[in-house]
């Protein structure tokens, strides 16, 4: 005896296949899907331009309260279709009642229907997508943008698939048969060789993370992040021939790779040539260009000075000091409006005309010294004036004094007496003169601040002071070589500037420049002297004592390094161990990550501390500044 359908569980479906005006359409209230994506609809929408309608609505008639029909019809399937089509018909690409094929179903298990498409629905296999995408393509003729419109989907995702699709066929075999994840897939698409993706995939066996992948396979390109990219430029460099690499999976929109370095050097170099033409100009004797600027030269430095104005400019410059001052007044006072701000920029960009008229350089020196141009951490040109090299004639020593040989004042001449007595008397005047001083602060604290200007500005007479004080500056760019970029490098740079351009050319001059000075601006020039010689830095032989003295000096001036630096993968993570990475952790307030890093490989350990403790101020205790009770005494207490 044979089974009826419904006792083999096949249901016995009656359908009833009609068009249907789309202004008789309506949305069915037993339809699961309550919420439909702006993105998809809009996707569906483009499909259905494209291509037509590919698959019927399911409807069935709507029914009043009395069970009358309304002569309307609700979807019961195909919800996002019909958002689809009504979007269509409001932008005027079909009409408000154009025909709709629809099938018609009375058998009342609409919502069952419903469910069962959004639940049973299955999305197509990447591979299979990207291959159909790579087929249109290359075989169809079609554009990226004309195969993302007819199926709805953003350029960036055509792109993506299409990528996917130049990798090795034989990495995507792999994939096809399970031995690879979409991921480590993707990976592969930052090359465009075949031969180096397969050569990755089998030399690292050991590390197939998507991210060790795309690490090995970028490690001979340069992001376009780098100093060198941005100094040059990405249309420059392109437009030299130079091949670019776009990750379209990563997360930045700009994850972009230069794949010629040596090309890319080349044209930094032509571009610096150019700039070292022009200041060449203005009449230094050399200039010099480097990709990074040679911290560790020894050249000495002059600076730019101050020079007299005639006297209608200077009026005009002081006028607009006053309106600037006037101006930052009004909005500490009002609060700051669009008006304001303009205007304040105005006077600002008017003064600032004024600068190269008040800031030269002596043309004397000049025709001594020379410039270096570099790229500086932002990308852009850096040109470091007033450079005299180790051994020449530094424009500093205007006398024509060897910089070894300071002449003997005449005042002070033995006058015919033994070395022998010369030196006793003199030593009865340091005592003296050590007891004078310290009953007067004030002339001490001249003394103390012309010493050490001499050694911070004019280095070829730093020994024209009777006071045996050593202001030495421990160079910092071996051990940090990005600190000039820093905000507290930056910092001390424009104040070692802005003293330079107000001392007098001549070191002679001076003294009675600092002793003219008022008070608070003396304690601003000898406080930054003071601050240059600070040297805290520990190496492999730490000083106990210096570094006990530099905590003492931290709690002194409150200093918070979180202010000035901030952990990172490339400051701290990738330069420790996994255990002081957990340890950072724990100390953030992290105990449960810090758990989780003891699992991973010390690269994932990386990104997920730096994730992690990104805006939370955590420090290492190296740059903590201690407490009171946590200072460790000097050596000698």
């Amino acid at each position: 005896m044979s089974k009826t359908k419904a006792q083999s569980g096949i249901v016995s479906i009656k359908t009833v296949t009609r068009n249907i005006p789309l202004d008789r359409l309506v949305h069915a209230r037993t339809n699961v899907r309550k919420t439909y994506v702006k993105a998809v609809v809009e996707a569906r929408a483009a499909s259905i331009e494209a291509h037509g309608l590919l698959q019927n609505l399911v409807v069935r008639a709507e029914r009043g309260e009395g069970g009358a029909k309304t002569g309307r019809f609700e979807v019961t399937v195909g919800g996002t279709r019909l958002c689809a089509l009504l979007l269509l018909a409001k932008r005027k690409k079909i009409a408000k009642d154009a025909p709709i094929p629809c099938n018609i179903r009375e058998d009342g298990i609409g919502e069952e229907l419903s469910l069962a498409e959004n639940v049973a629905r299955e999305a197509l296999d990447p591979a299979d997508e990207f291959e159909a995408f790579h087929e249109l393509v290359t075989n169809k003729g079609l554009s990226a943008e004309a195969v993302a419109a007819r199926f709805g989907v953003s350029h960036r995702h055509v792109q993506q698939r299409l990528k996917l699709a130049a990798v090795s066929p034989k990495l995507i075999d792999l994939y096809r048969a399970g031995q690879m994840e979409l991921e480590q897939l993707m990976a592969f698409t930052v090359s465009d060789d075949p031969v180096r993706q397969e050569d990755v995939w089998n030399t690292h066996a050991w590390d197939r993370r998507p991210q060790a992948l795309r690490h090995a396979l970028l490690a001979d390109k340069v992001p376009a992040s780098d100093k060198r990219a941005r100094f040059v430029g990405l249309a420059a460099y392109e437009t030299a021939g130079g091949v670019v690499l776009r990750d379209l999976f990563a997360a930045q929109d700009d994850a972009v790779f230069l794949t010629d370095v040596a090309l890319l050097e080349r044209l930094a170099a032509e571009k610096l040539a150019g700039i070292a033409a022009r200041v060449q100009s203005e009449g230094w004797k050399w200039v010099e260009t480097a990709l990074d600027f040679p911290h560790a030269h020894g050249f000495g430095r002059f600076h730019e000075r101050e020079v007299k104005l005639p006297k209608k400019e200077a009026e005009k410059v002081a006028a607009l000091e006053a309106k600037i001052e006037q101006c930052e007044l009004a909005m500490e006072q009002d609060g700051a409006d669009e008006a304001l701000e303009a205007e304040l920029d105005r006077l600002q960009a008017a003064l600032a005309a004024f600068d190269a008229k008040r800031l030269r350089f002596d043309p004397e020196a000049m025709a001594e010294g020379g410039a270096f141009v570099v790229i500086g951490h932002d990308g852009e040109a850096e040109i470091v004036r007033g450079l005299v090299r180790p051994g020449e004639q530094g424009a500093a020593d205007k006398e024509g004094a060897d910089p070894g040989e300071v002449a003997e004042t005449p005042s002070r001449a033995k006058g015919g007496l033994s070395d022998k007595l010369a030196a006793n008397l003199t030593a009865h005047r340091t005592m003296a003169l050590r007891d004078a001083l310290a009953r007067n602060a004030d002339i001490a604290l001249a003394a103390l601040t012309h010493a050490l200007v001499l050694q911070r500005f004019y280095a070829r007479r730093a020994g024209e002071t009777c006071l045996a004080v050593l202001g030495q500056s421990r160079a910092l760019h071996s051990h940090a070589e990005d600190i000039a970029g820093t905000l507290a490098g930056r910092a001390v740079e424009e104040r070692q500037e802005a003293w330079a351009r107000k001392l007098p050319e001549e070191a002679p001059d001076a003294w009675g420049f600092v002793l003219a000075l008022p008070r608070e601006e003396r304690l601003a020039l000898l406080a930054h002297c003071v601050a240059l010689s600070v040297d805290a830095v520990e190496t492999t032989a730490p000083r106990s004592d210096a570094v006990s003295a530099a905590d003492r000096l931290a709690q002194a001036l409150d200093l918070d390094m979180t202010k000035y630096w901030q952990a990172s993968a490339a400051s701290y993570f990738a330069r420790v161990s996994k255990p002081m990475i957990a340890e950072a952790l724990t100390e953030a307030g992290l105990p449960g990550q810090a758990g989780r890093v003891a699992k991973f490989s010390k690269r994932e350990a990386v990104a997920v501390a730096e994730h992690q403790l990104a805006g939370r101020n955590w420090l290492p205790a190296i740059l903590r500044t201690p407490r009171p009770e946590e200072q460790v005494p000097l050596a000698a207490e």
